[in-house]
């Protein structure tokens, strides 16, 4: 997993509550191990009709937004897991997505604040566990691997005191 330090980019307002994980990326879309190949099935039965094409009215699809690397959502975002987060000051940050192509918001994980396109900053909280994994790159993965020296040392005393198993 990348480290996430800072993120600068257009904000794409997207208002509607309630927004759920199968919503986010449908459940057809997760039959891959890879961490990659996702884009397809975001959001994709908003983004795109019955046959195919994309859905103008969808945000994702108005070209003030085609390269949105932020999503401005409303209450209850991500719900229906245990990726549920709270909302901060959502009001100021939609009225900084709904400016499209000129909504550059900048997010910086280190200080907790959001700083929109006019210089207003919003601050938020963050579970000090979740903050110190995005910093460090950590997936739970990467945070068994931190401790492979004690595994390693571990295995090694079980092997001489268990030399049977």
């Amino acid at each position: 997993m990348d480290k996430f330090t800072t993120l600068e980019g257009v904000a794409a307002p997207l208002k509607m509550i309630n927004v759920d994980t199968d919503m986010i990326i449908p459940k057809q879309y997760l039959k891959t191990i890879k961490r990659t190949g996702l884009g397809k099935g975001l959001f994709a039965e908003k983004r795109y009709r019955d046959d195919g094409s994309e859905n103008p009215d969808f945000v994702l699809n108005k070209p003030a937004y085609r390269k949105a690397r932020i999503l401005v959502a409303d209450d209850n975002f991500g719900c229906g897991s245990s990726r549920e987060h709270a909302p901060w000051d959502l009001e100021k940050l939609f009225d900084d997505a709904e400016r499209g192509a000129n909504a550059t918001l900048s997010i910086d994980l280190e200080k907790q604040e959001i700083r929109g396109p006019d210089g207003g900053v919003v601050k938020f909280d963050i579970d000090a566990h979740r903050k110190h994994c995005l910093l460090n790159g950590l997936d739970d993965i990467g945070l068994t691997m931190v401790k492979q020296d004690k595994i390693e040392r571990f295995e090694q005393k079980s092997k001489i005191a268990r030399a049977w198993a």
